[in-house]
């Protein structure tokens, strides 16, 4: 993004103003609706049907909106976004504040209420969910809030330095339990769309961050949740940026240790440290846990899929169509996992784990060095540890 205009705190004029209270209310009725005939087609597995309510003049968000079927109908048929808590105008679309439920298709379990800004339009009287083009999001801009350098498109500017804000306390906080982190330049990077994410994202993931590329500091942001309170990340969104602000940390700090790392590992500290509630979908783990190779090669694609890992780090996956059903147990069990490695080999043996790995290629001399017990005792002892507590 070129950097053109100041960091905006408010809407511009020409793309925001406030809908008439009758046109608010028949907007909010008529995306009910679209909602509605969402919901019913994810129960009867009609792709047909879901498909009739996304603008077909957007081909990359029909692409995504294809996945999230997929993810839908993968965890039983649950919708997501099933009630519209507020409407608002923008432009030529409404834009809906809607409640969803992220934790879901990771875990599989219900979170707090939280919501996420969804585009509307009519065409030719029918409303069908849409997003706004390129070139009618407003300036794109470059700016620093903070400790943190940002861009955004002014689509964002009412919610850009809440997400700085965010991120910067985050960091802090994670400088405050990982060693010895050196200090360096973030870069954060707002995508409002699906268009503008284009081939800079991975599919269905909420962020990612470069994984092997030291001089690219730049976290991408691709989806975003609020609270019920007006201007609040909500958990998950608090997940997503804590995570992987976790996984550029632990990057910076030991560069070969991702290559050689179990999965578990990559992903377990951010869930145990997010603060999600995985509620009873936790006993899961401990009826059917997957085995340490699962664990270490992480989840699987499956079907016609083929059988390759889901590779890259990039969290959270919720509407990824091309992850195994195995994914939401996985995730829980690798958070069960540093759990149990911090408390049965203290505070600090995550991060000795990943150091080890920086200096051994092989799990069982990484397990050696960092906690004196080999791969298959650390997961046997886990599993006793964790059926205790179910």
């Amino acid at each position: 993004m070129a950097a053109r205009l100041p960091l905006a705190l408010t809407l511009t004029l020409a793309l925001s103003c406030t809908m008439p209270m009758g046109a608010t209310s028949d907007a909010r009725s008529a995306i009910d609706a679209v909602l509605q005939v969402r919901a019913d087609a994810v129960a009867r597995n009609d792709v047909v049907a879901f498909r009739s309510t996304v603008d077909a003049a957007r081909p990359a968000l029909r692409r995504t909106q294809q996945d999230l079927f997929g993810m839908m109908r993968a965890r039983g048929g649950a919708p997501t976004m099933t009630k519209v808590i507020k409407v608002e105008k923008y432009g030529a679309y409404t834009r809906a504040y809607v409640e969803d439920s992220p934790e879901r298709m990771l875990l599989g379990t219900s979170g707090p209420p939280s919501y996420r800004r969804v585009y509307f339009r009519q065409e030719t009287g029918a409303w069908i969910l849409s997003e706004p083009k390129t070139d009618e999001l407003g300036e794109a801009t470059r700016g620093r809030i903070d400790d943190v350098e940002i861009e955004h498109w002014a689509i964002d500017d009412d919610i850009v330095e809440v997400v700085a804000h965010e991120v910067n306390a985050l960091r802090a906080e994670i400088a405050q339990t990982s060693p010895g982190i050196p200090a360096s330049t973030l870069s954060l990077r707002l995508y409002p769309t699906s268009e503008t994410i284009g081939l800079s994202g991975v599919p269905g993931a909420a962020a990612s961050h470069p994984v092997a590329s030291p001089r690219d500091r730049v976290l991408r942001v691709y989806d975003l949740w609020w609270s019920s309170a007006s201007g609040e990340l909500a958990p998950f969104s608090r997940f997503v940026l804590r995570d992987q602000l976790l996984g550029m940390a632990r990057e910076q700090l030991a560069p070969l240790a991702y290559l050689r790392m179990d999965w578990w590992l990559r992903h377990g500290l951010g869930l145990a440290a997010g603060a999600l509630d995985p509620g009873p979908a936790i006993r899961g783990v401990c009826s059917e846990p997957l085995s340490l190779k699962e664990m270490f090669d992480g989840p699987q694609q499956e079907g016609a899929m083929g059988g390759a890992g889901m590779g890259g780090d990039a969290l959270a996956p919720t509407y990824l169509a091309l992850i195994s059903s195995t994914t939401p147990r996985a995730f829980l069990q690798a958070r069960s996992m540093v759990e149990y490695l911090r408390a049965a080999h203290g505070e600090r043996a995550y991060w000795n784990l990943v150091l080890a790995y920086q200096d051994e290629p092989g799990a069982a001399a990484a397990y050696a060095k960092a906690i004196s017990v080999a791969p298959e005792r650390f997961y046997s002892e886990w599993l006793s540890w964790a059926r205790a507590r179910c």
